[in-house]
Formats: C-alpha cells, sequence, structure tokens
C-alpha cells in the first residue's frame, strides 16, 4: 500500500514539477536578478544621493526645501519626500507612482538629478515581470493569478519531493546519497544525486520564500494570519482604486505646505534615534500629515514607526510603532522581508540567492530526468 501510494506521488510530482517547470524558473531567474535592487540602485546614484556638508549652515526647513524643488520642477507630482540624519545625505522626493525620485541638496533646495532611470526601469520591469508576469491594466490581475498559482504548486512540490527524498531504508550510504554532492556521477545518477542533495538543503529557505510568496500572491492566505492571531483581517483596496498620481501635462496642482515646519520637529522628537523619515505630500490642506519614521536602514519593519498628524489642530491622529502593532500586523510586517531576505541584511539577500539558484538547480535536474525517462533509452 506504501509502496503504490509512493509510486502516486511520484507520478504526480513528475508531471506537475514538468508542467510548472518554466515558471518556477522563471520566478527564480527573475528573483534573482532584483535580489541587490537597493545596493545597485544606490551604488548608481552615489553622486546625486551626497553633497558637500556647507561649514555652519544648518539644512533648510521641510516647507522651504519642498517649495525650492517644486519651483525647480513645476510640473512634477511629487508625492513624498525622505530626509535622512546623515548631514550628507541628499533629500529624495518621490513622483507619482511609477518609482521615478528627484533628489535635492537639503542646504540650497538645488535638485541634483532625477536618479538613475534606466535602473530604475529596469528593476521596476523585473519586479513586475517576476509578481505579474509584467502585464499591466486589468490583465495584471491574470498574471498575478499565474504567479500566485505557481507558488501554491511550488509549496506542493516541495512538500512531495520531501516525501519522496526519504530513503525507503534508512542507512549511512542512503542517507549520504541524498544529504552529499557526488561528483564522480555522470548522466541520470548525477542529476538524481544533486536533485535530492539540493531539495534536502534548500528546501526549507525555499518552504519560507514560496510561503510568504503565496501570502502576498492572495488576500485571503494574508487575512489567514490575522485570524490565526485572533486580530481582525484589514480591509483590501480594490485595484484602481487609489488615485493616479502621475504626471498628465501642465504644471502640478501646488502643494499645501502650511505647518508641516512643526510637525516635522514632532516627528523627530518621537523616534530621537531615527535614520530616515518620510512625509506624505498632498495638495488637500484636509489630507492628514503622514510620517514613517525608520530607525534602522529600510529592512526591517520592527524598525518602523507610522505617525499621523490632524493638519488643522496638530494633534496626533496615528502614533504606530512596532510594539503597538496586532500580533497580525507584526506577521504580516514581516513577510516581504523574509521573502526577499532583507529581514537579515546583505546576509539574508544573499541566502535568498542561494535558495533562488537552488530552485534553478532543481528544475533543470528534474527537467533533464523527465527528458531522458521519456525520451532516452
Amino acid at each position: 500500500m506504501i509502496l503504490k501510494l509512493r509510486t502516486i506521488l511520484f507520478w504526480t510530482h513528475l508531471a506537475v514539477g514538468v508542467a510548472a517547470g518554466l515558471f518556477i524558473l522563471n520566478m527564480a531567474v527573475s528573483g534573482i536578478l532584483i535580489a541587490y535592487e537597493k545596493q545597485i540602485t544606490t551604488f548608481a546614484e552615489r553622486s546625486q544621493r551626497t553633497v558637500v556638508v556647507p561649514a555652519g549652515q544648518a539644512p533648510l526647513d521641510v516647507e522651504t526645501l519642498v517649495a525650492k524643488v517644486q519651483e525647480a520642477r513645476p510640473n512634477a507630482r511629487f508625492s513624498g519626500i525622505v530626509r535622512y540624519a546623515d548631514p550628507a545625505a541628499a533629500a529624495m522626493f518621490y513622483v507619482g507612482r511609477n518609482n521615478q525620485v528627484v533628489f535635492a541638496n537639503p542646504y540650497t533646495g538645488e535638485v541634483l538629478g532625477e536618479g538613475q532611470k534606466s535602473v530604475r526601469a529596469f528593476f521596476q520591469f523585473m519586479t513586475g515581470w517576476h509578481r505579474w508576469l509584467a502585464l499591466e491594466g486589468t490583465a495584471r490581475p491574470y498574471g498575478q493569478a499565474v504567479t500566485g498559482v505557481v507558488s501554491i504548486i511550488y509549496l506542493g512540490l516541495l512538500f512531495s519531493g520531501l516525501c519522496l527524498w526519504l530513503p525507503r531504508q534508512w542507512s549511512r550510504t542512503n542517507f549520504r546519497q541524498i544529504t552529499a554532492l557526488n561528483w564522480r556521477l555522470r548522466g541520470k545518477a548525477r542529476e538524481w544525486n544533486w536533485h535530492n542533495v539540493v531539495g534536502i538543503w534548500c528546501a526549507p529557505l525555499l518552504l519560507a520564500v514560496t510561503l510568504t510568496g503565496v501570502i502576498m500572491s492572495y488576500d485571503w492566505a494574508s487575512d489567514l494570519l490575522f485570524r490565526l492571531t485572533g486580530n481582525p483581517a484589514p480591509e483590501h483596496r480594490r485595484q484602481g482604486e487609489r488615485g493616479d498620481n502621475r504626471s498628465t501635462g501642465g504644471p502640478a496642482p501646488k502643494l499645501d505646505l502650511e505647518g508641516l515646519n512643526g510637525l516635522w520637529v514632532q516627528a523627530e522628537k518621537h523616534v530621537p534615534g531615527w535614520h530616515s523619515i518620510s512625509l506624505r505630500l498632498s495638495s488637500s490642506p484636509d489630507a492628514p500629515a503622514s510620517f514613517m519614521i525608520d530607525s534602522g536602514d529600510g529592512g526591517r519593519p520592527d524598525a518602523v514607526a507610522q505617525l499621523a498628524f490632524d493638519r488643522d489642530t496638530g494633534e496626533t491622529t496615528k502614533w504606530q510603532p512596532y510594539e503597538k502593532q496586532s500580533a497580525g500586523q507584526k506577521l504580516r510586517s514581516w513577510v516581504r522581508p523574509l521573502h526577499t531576505g532583507q529581514a537579515a541584511g546583505f546576509i539574508g539577500e544573499c541566502i535568498a540567492v542561494l535558495a533562488a539558484f537552488g530552485s534553478i538547480l532543481l528544475v533543470w535536474s528534474g527537467l533533464s530526468m523527465a527528458y531522458r525517462r521519456f525520451f532516452c533509452t
């Protein structure tokens, strides 16, 4: 009976693996290409991201800085500003929703550049390819559905593979065959050895990456984290519900800057050891002043706090550091950093890349063994 179930599991694993192999390969390769986006983009924009600190001169207040930059770029629809604690760091402005940025000297308001557009466009395309096959508009949900299904299939393949990798009889020799690479093997035996060894060692990492991918792909999977912790699931916005902040030509609406200087000072006092503070910019006087305060390097959610003020009264309407979040919010905030490896910094990203390379080897060895089984004698 066990042998029969194992045989059924094997053929199911083989058929599903062959059908989904190329999609898994696509997600692994694209994942590798975007793994070091932050480091590569920062390096490419290093000349725009740093300034010479003038002796004895304080940075411009936020209202003056934003006004000067908007005057220099009247057609740009600025959606946010980020300032850094490092005195030699340029201020960064977000423009619209297409990953566009503008860097400015925080001491003079001089525009230093618009980032490396080609580098940012490449990573934006690859991220879209990884998440929804680079489809846009009404077709994007279909692409996201495909990658979500592939993540679920890969999760199933990993569990079935773990069952198949277990030897029928435990011995030192059998255990070594599935846990140690044998470089002397050739052909099908080599591929079987590599498939098993890579699968065994990479399985925990791939399970974490794939499971977090499923959570990011489906609202029901994300909501499950909240239900498991007894917290209410958040309401999800429908696609297209957000306003479009991209440039449509002509001068952009004038930003409402009144009172931001005092609110910015209050935001700094909330987290004395802050590394960066971002502020959402709006042309509406009724919009709250929403801050994101990061005391880390942008990769750990436990170092980020959200803060909002009522623009009319100056009262704090939201103060949500990591410690005050619900258990469900805390779990959900770690999903993306765990998926990308950013939760453990550069070392974590390297581990995520190794897991992606493991996926490539699993796909190659699995498809190669399938080809040899059906087409080679």
